[in-house]
């Protein structure tokens, strides 16, 4: 597992929670409403990572592993 895999397991870890979280809501909202809850959510963790992930790079990593999150989170959901 090279760094970027290790980076990406670890954020994956840390935010489960919150996938776990926007899942639940799925179920209780309307598509339009949740996909603007995913899309907040996503801008959130990007924009404040500190908040949300440990051991985190500089921004513009940061930022590619947390929407590479996000991709695949949404795609196990199709």
């Amino acid at each position: 597992m090279n760094s970027s895999e290790s980076l990406s397991q670890k954020h994956r870890n840390q935010i489960r929670p919150i996938f776990e979280m926007l899942k639940h809501k799925k179920s209780e909202l309307d598509i339009i409403d949740w996909g603007h809850l995913v899309s907040a959510t996503k801008r959130s963790i990007m924009n404040s990572p500190q908040q949300y992930l440990s051991d985190f790079p500089d921004g513009r990593i940061s930022d590619s592993v947390i929407h590479h999150l996000f991709e695949e989170f949404l795609n196990e959901l199709t």
